[in-house]
């Protein structure tokens, strides 16, 4: 930022539309990064007034629409300068190719102190190429965006037009992203005509620098709190909320799981009670419905945030489901295969409980005994 304002203190920009646009972007960089610089801003807008007194041969219509853009925000009056300039100037020119009526139609709407946001979305629905080459395709993706942009806020959600905008760019952005790779951004190697070997008939893919700057604009965000990350960086913030997301809904999953058991249990006592079943066969139904529900929902736990006190957890559940299977099947024989049934359940459950408090209260050093143990394991392979 600092280079360019040098640039343009020190006088140095020409007259063309390539260095007015230049300027104008400047300017707007500027206002963003709260380095307001009254000359840059005088001398952005003096060019671009200038530029649009000239013909259009020498003020294309892309680089007149993108110092628009950037002078949108830093010249909010339309009847100061430049604007009154450009509206003269989109007056008396014509289109000649086939982005000058789209491009034209958004600085219009930009220039213009009331503007039909609607008859803009129309314009750029049936004046925008549907199907654009290489070479136009990031001019029309960064003209969607700013035009979406522009609309989002002054038509009504679920405008038809602003649908069909958005869908239209959708599709575009996705080709792109298909098309190009990171070698259609490097400058193409032409080998020379006397050199051996067979030539590369494949058509070379190339995005100058303007075009690679609109696609920056395009697909970057002009929301400051939701600003234009990296993929690590997204990784990063959109995989932590996602984790969240799904710790919470497995906690609830998990909380509705050990309710439906209690629910079961209760209507398990209730159902064999009112059939007169053994009384024997009560408690173990009830106590084998909610651990099967507590062992789903210690697994829904786990599979969401992996800990080792949901481990032991499940450990726990499963060892009274088990115990109460047996209590039921002892129970339900005549003659019972285990005649001291309340040791075998007590043994049982007492050494689950035991573990299950151990990794809860001792967690350190149950961390501490896992790392000892993959210590010893490697280190005779190492020796090895």
């Amino acid at each position: 930022m600092q280079r360019l304002q040098r640039w343009c203190h020190a006088e140095e920009s020409r007259r063309v539309s390539a260095d007015v646009a230049a300027l104008a972007l400047t300017a707007n960089t500027a206002l963003d990064l709260a380095m307001g610089d009254k000359k840059l801003t005088q001398t952005a807008v003096a060019a671009t007034a200038d530029l649009a007194k000239r013909t259009a041969s020498v003020a294309p219509a892309l680089h007149l629409a993108l110092a628009s853009w950037a002078l949108d925000r830093v010249v909010p009056d339309r009847l100061c300068a430049p604007w009154p300039e450009v509206r003269g100037h989109l007056e008396r020119v014509e289109n000649h190719r086939a982005l000058d009526a789209p491009l034209r139609a958004l600085t219009r709407v930009l220039a213009t102190p009331a503007a039909d946001s609607a008859e803009l979305a129309r314009e750029l629905l049936t004046q925008a190429p549907p199907s654009p080459g290489l070479d136009d395709a990031p001019a029309l993706l960064w003209l969607l965006s700013m035009a979406i942009e522009y609309l989002g806020s002054r038509l009504p959600q679920g405008d038809s037009g602003l649908a069909a905008l958005i869908e239209r760019r959708a599709d575009l952005a996705s080709r792109l992203a298909e098309e190009l790779d990171e070698q259609a951004f490097e400058d193409p190697e032409i080998a020379d005509l006397g050199d051996q070997g067979e030539f590369d008939l494949r058509p070379i893919i190339y995005v100058s620098p303007l075009d690679a700057l609109l696609i920056d604009l395009a697909l970057a965000s002009s929301d400051p709190v939701m600003s234009w990350l990296r993929f690590e960086e997204a990784e990063a913030v959109f995989g932590r909320r996602e984790r969240g997301a799904r710790s919470l809904f497995a906690r609830r999953l998990g909380a509705l799981l050990w309710l439906c058991g209690l629910l079961a249990a209760g209507l398990g006592v209730a159902s064999l009670g009112w059939a007169g079943a053994n009384r024997d066969l009560l408690l173990p139904v009830a106590a084998l419905a909610l651990a099967l529900f507590g062992t789903a929902a210690t697994r829904v736990l786990e599979s969401a945030r992996h800990q080792r006190r949901t481990v032991a957890a499940g450990l726990l559940t499963i060892t009274a489901a088990v115990v109460a299977a047996v209590m039921i099947i002892n129970n339900a024989l005549r003659h019972p295969l285990l005649p001291d049934l309340s040791g075998f359940a007590a043994g049982a459950l007492v050494g689950a409980a035991a573990t299950y408090a151990h990794v809860v209260l001792f967690p350190d050093q149950v961390a501490r005994g896992s790392d000892a143990g993959e210590g010893d394991q490697a280190q005779p392979q190492a020796k090895q």
